[in-house]
Formats: structure tokens, sequence, C-alpha cells
């Protein structure tokens, strides 16, 4: 008998970071994402560098894929694999527009 594949939604919990601006009041927010066998800590130290970032609502976002670096009891993340993209594409962008959300209704922007 053949191999039937099927795939089913899953709820998984996602984490992310984030840096109220230095002044109370609505400020821009910026969104980073890291790159890949990264955590949102690396993202937030880069974001973070930029000049002025201090006046923003900074989050960084970590990928869902999460493993462990190589030898290390670091935790990093990926964002998707070859297999099923589409699907993940469809489950990131939920996920971000579900942090974005939730952060700039608790800070103002």
């Amino acid at each position: 008998m053949s191999m039937i594949e099927r795939t089913i939604p899953a709820t998984t919990h996602g984490r992310y970071l984030v840096v109220p601006p230095a002044s109370p009041g609505p400020a821009p927010v910026l969104v980073g994402f890291h790159g890949y066998a990264e955590g949102a800590e690396a993202q937030l130290d880069r974001m973070r560098a930029i000049p002025g970032a201090a006046r923003w609502l900074l989050i960084s976002i970590q990928g869902l894929n999460r493993f462990y670096q190589r030898r290390s009891t670091e935790v990093i993340a990926g964002w998707m694999t070859r297999q099923h993209r589409d699907l993940a594409i469809h489950d990131n962008i939920a996920y971000v527009a579900s942090v974005v959300d939730l952060v700039c209704r608790e800070w103002p922007t």
C-alpha cells in the first residue's frame, strides 16, 4: 500500500522580544527578523545599534522552528524549510501579525 501524506494545522507558542521606547508616548515601530540559525537576541542587538533606535518601539520576532546550535545548549531558530513552504509562509505571516497587533495594543504607536 502506498503512503498518503497529509497536513493538519497545529498551534505552537512563538517568542518575541520587546524594547519599549525610552520616552513615554506614541512611538514608531521597528520589527526585526533574525537570519537562519540565530535567535531573537541577535536581531535585537542589531536593531539597538541603529542610531536613534531608543526612540522606537523595537520588536524582535523569533522563528517558530527552534533547534539547538551544534554542540551547544543555545537555542536558535529558523523560519521554514522547503517542506510545505507555502503553509509555513502562511503560518509565519499570521504569527507576525499577531505579535505586532498584541504589542501595538500594549504600547502606543
